[in-house]
C-alpha cells in the first residue's frame, strides 16, 4: 500500500512539473503586445470647460423708425465707425415737417408769453408750456432724422436712400466693439464647474491663430431647451492690443475652472475607466492593472492622487486591448 501511494505522489510531481514546464513554454513564447509607455512625473495642471459661441457686445442699439416716410441723407455704410449722438439719416415726412414748424411757431409765442408776463404764475404756465414744447420738438426732430445712442460700429443698416419705413421697422444695429463679449453655450453638466470670474481663452478664424484672454461674466439661469441643454454664457474679452474683432463672428472659449502645481500627472489615454479608475502599470514586460484616485482631468493630462510614484511607468497607447498581467513590448 506504501508503494502504490509513493508512486501516486511522485506521478503528481511529474505531472506538476510537467505543466510548469508547458506554461514557462507557452510564457516564453507569448504574443507580446506592442504598447507605448509614458513615466509618471510631477507638473502642473489646468482643468478646461469648452464652450463656443458668437462675439457679440456688452453695448449694442437697435435703432427703429419711429414714423412712415421716406429714407434721405443717409450718411452711414454697414461696418462704418458712428460716434454717439451722430445723426445717421432723414425720414421725410411732410406732416411731420408742418408739426415741426407749428410747433417752433408756438415756442415763439411762448417764449414771448413768458417774457410779458405781469405776474409769476403767468410765467410759470408760459414757461411749463415752453418746455413743454422744446422736450417735443427734440423728440419729433430725432424721428425725423434719428441719431445713435452709443458709439460703435454700423453692425447693420437696414435701409438705403429712397427706402420706404413704417413705425417699428429696423433701421440700424450698433455694436460697441470696444467692449466686446462672446455669447457662448455651456452644457449643463459643466454648470457646477463654471463660475463666473473664471479665466478664459478665447479662439477664433478671425483672430488669425492668435488667442485672447477674458473672464466668465454672465452665466444664465435658465437652461435653453430649444437648442439643446444649453445655458447661455457671457464670456468678457480682454483686448489690449485692439485687435480687429468682428461682430458675429463664431468663437471658441476655454474656461480655466481649476489650477494645480507640481501634481503627479499621468496622460489622459492612460486612464481606463471601468467600475473605477485604473491604469497598467507596465514593471517587468507584464503590465498590471492598478486602481487609483485621480483628481481633475486637463486637455492632455489627469492629476494623480493616490496609487501611482513617480517614475512609474504606465500604459497609454495600447492600454485598452490589455489584460491584467498580459506580456508587453514598447
Amino acid at each position: 500500500m506504501g508503494k502504490v501511494w509513493t508512486k501516486i505522489i511522485i506521478l503528481i510531481c511529474l505531472l506538476l512539473v510537467i505543466s510548469g514546464a508547458i506554461l514557462e513554454y507557452f510564457r516564453y513564447f507569448e504574443q507580446a503586445v506592442p504598447i507605448e509607455v509614458v513615466e509618471v512625473k510631477f507638473g502642473d495642471l489646468e482643468e478646461i470647460v469648452e464652450m463656443s459661441g458668437n462675439v457679440d457686445s456688452e453695448s449694442t442699439e437697435t435703432i427703429l423708425s419711429n414714423a412712415e416716410g421716406i429714407i434721405g441723407n443717409l450718411t452711414i455704410e454697414e461696418g462704418d465707425r458712428v460716434k454717439h449722438g451722430e445723426r445717421l439719416c432723414t425720414i421725410r415726412s411732410p406732416q411731420l415737417r408742418a408739426r415741426l414748424l407749428e410747433m417752433k411757431a408756438e415756442l415763439v409765442a411762448a417764449r414771448e408769453n413768458m417774457e410779458l408776463a405781469l405776474v409769476e404764475s403767468e410765467r410759470e404756465m408760459a414757461r411749463a408750456r415752453y418746455n413743454f414744447l422744446s422736450s417735443n420738438i427734440a423728440d419729433l426732430e430725432e424721428t425725423m432724422r434719428p441719431k445713435s445712442h452709443i458709439g460703435g460700429d454700423a453692425v447693420k443698416v437696414e435701409v438705403q436712400n429712397g427706402s420706404q419705413v413704417v413705425p417699428g421697422m429696423t433701421l440700424f444695429f450698433l455694436a460697441d466693439m470696444s467692449r466686446p463679449v462672446v455669447k457662448a453655450r455651456m452644457d449643463e453638466a459643466d454648470v457646477p464647474r463654471v463660475r463666473e470670474g473664471q479665466p478664459i481663452w478665447i479662439t477664433g478664424d478671425f483672430l488669425s491663430g492668435k488667442s485672447l484672454q477674458g473672464k466668465v461674466f454672465k452665466i444664465s439661469k435658465f437652461v435653453d431647451k430649444e437648442v439643446g441643454t444649453y445655458v447661455e454664457t457671457t464670456c468678457m474679452i480682454f483686448n489690449p492690443r485692439n485687435l480687429p474683432i468682428k461682430f458675429g463672428a463664431y468663437a471658441d472659449v476655454k474656461v480655466i475652472t481649476a489650477r494645480r502645481r507640481n501634481v503627479l500627472l499621468i496622460p489622459n489615454e492612460a486612464l481606463i475607466v471601468d467600475e473605477g479608475e485604473h491604469v497598467f502599470v507596465v514593471e517587468n514586460e507584464r503590465a498590471h492593472l492598478i486602481p487609483i484616485k485621480i483628481g481633475i482631468i486637463g486637455e492632455k493630462y489627469t492629476e494623480v492622487i493616490s496609487g501611482l510614484k513617480e517614475g512609474d511607468r504606465v500604459a497609454t497607447v495600447g492600454s485598452l486591448d490589455l489584460a491584467d498581467g498580459d506580456k508587453v513590448k514598447y
